[in-house]
Order: C-alpha cells, then structure tokens, then sequence
C-alpha cells in the first residue's frame, strides 16, 4: 500500500476509533484492493484485530502495507498471494471499507468470506487457465 507520507504522518496522529480515506497503490492485494482504490482506516491497535481483517500496517522495513490479518498473538501479515510478511509490523489500523468508481464497500462484513482469498489464491494458481486469466487481468 503506497501512501504518501504527510497522509501518513495524518494517518499516524489519528486518536484509535478515528478513521481517514487513503489511496493506495500497489498490487500485493489484488484484486481484493486496486492500485488507486481508497479505503476507510480505522486506527486501532493490535488486539483489536482478528484472522481475516485487513489491516493497515508499517512493516519492519518501514514501509505501509494493507494486508489480510492471517494470525494473531503475535500478529502476522500476508497479501492475497498468501505470502506472509515478516513479524514486527506496526499496527496503523483496520480497513472498513474501499472506494472503487465510487462505490463504497463495506470490509467489516465481507471479513468472513474475505479471509479465505488467500487459499482460494492458492488453489487457483495451479489451475493452467486461470492462471492466464489472472496475468490477462493483471495487465489491464
């Protein structure tokens, strides 16, 4: 997730239960968020999150990212390839919602179905077709 550092540092000075519109970049969560999505952050800390949430997230490297929740204590972070990051990450938020052509989707109730992306990656990746298909939409 790409953020630009004053909406960081904005992101950063919020009180827990405030939330703030961000656009993001990048792609290790496609196509559950697009590069220039926005999504609705919540700040929180880490016990507040569980298995399936996205959360907004600076990892140890110093740079923001809004992956899916795969486990809790001690946290730890994957995108939807299901590649996981490493531990240590600072805890910015929960994503509640995302903005795409101006629709608005609401995260905390799609969360349950959400949270198996990561395995369904997985399982699709093996399968020939769709594997083109995923590169094909990659692309656009």
């Amino acid at each position: 997730m790409k953020i630009d550092a004053a909406k960081l540092q904005l992101l950063q000075a919020l009180s827990p239960g405030d939330c703030m519109w961000v656009r993001v970049g990048g792609t290790s969560m496609w196509p559950v968020l697009l590069n220039g999505d926005q999504v609705l952050v919540r700040r929180c800390d880490e016990g507040s999150l569980k298995v399936g949430d996205i959360a907004a997230v600076i990892l140890p490297e110093g740079i923001p990212a809004a992956h899916f929740v795969s486990a809790v204590s001690p946290l730890r972070t994957e995108g939807t390839a299901g590649i996981a990051d490493a531990g240590g990450a600072d805890v910015l938020g929960k994503l509640e919602a995302v903005k795409r052509w101006n629709v608005r989707i609401n995260l905390v109730t799609a969360a349950s179905v959400l949270k198996f992306w990561p395995i369904a990656y997985q399982v699709a990746k093996r399968v020939p077709g769709l594997q083109l298909l995923g590169r094909a939409l990659r692309r656009r």
